[in-house]
């Protein structure tokens, strides 16, 4: 009778330890879905830094943050990269009369054109997103050449940082376009400064 009572005794405490540990896993299990989801949460809210400090609270128990920790990388380059913007503005000068006969197609000062310079140059000045995450905040001056109907087909960067210059000036060839330029209703060359600013 002892040895079935003892039995008995010892299948309760089976089932109770198999109990304990399924609670305690699904104890953990509750608890690595919330600091996962708590990481994302901090993700949207743009507080990186407090989503990474829940990563070590995951690492204590036992799981794996590298693709969490990659996820939070992305993120953060990304709400920067979307914090970051550059404007740009056509230097104008005064203008004065040209009284000399005219080509078309003639290089001619900024001044004597019929009218300001208007630049259309885009988004972010049509900088791609990698460029102008690059770029130092600050001001780049550029000088341009502008063909007759309004393109940059050359130029070169006057004051400012090289590196984000360049990416301007690429920026401006491929898709910068300025009012044509006209001198007493000629269509001429010009050139003109642009400064490009980089929040």
């Amino acid at each position: 009778m002892s040895t079935q009572f003892a039995g008995k005794i010892k299948g309760i405490e089976d089932a109770e330890a198999k109990a304990a540990v399924a609670n305690a896993a699904a104890a953990k299990k509750a608890q690595v879905e919330k600091l996962i989801a708590d990481v994302h949460s901090l993700e949207g809210q743009h507080d990186f830094a407090g989503a990474r400090s829940k990563l070590s609270e995951l690492q204590s128990l036992g799981e794996n943050t590298n693709s969490l920790s990659a996820d939070i990388e992305r993120s953060e380059k990304g709400f920067a990269a979307s914090q970051r913007s550059a404007s740009c503005a056509v230097g104008q000068v005064p203008r004065q009369k040209w009284s000399n006969p005219l080509k078309p197609g003639q290089e001619m000062g900024q001044s004597f054109l019929d009218a300001n310079l208007e630049l259309s140059a885009g988004t972010n000045c049509g900088l791609a997103a990698d460029a102008l995450q690059a770029a130092p905040k600050g001001e780049v001056k550029l000088l341009v050449n502008i063909d007759a109907d309004g393109k940059v087909d050359d130029g070169r960067v006057l004051i400012g940082d090289q590196s984000a210059g360049s990416s301007a000036l690429a920026a401006a060839k491929r898709s910068w376009h300025f009012s044509a330029p006209k001198a007493n209703g000629i269509p001429v060359k010009t050139s003109a400064s642009v400064i490009v600013r980089f929040n």
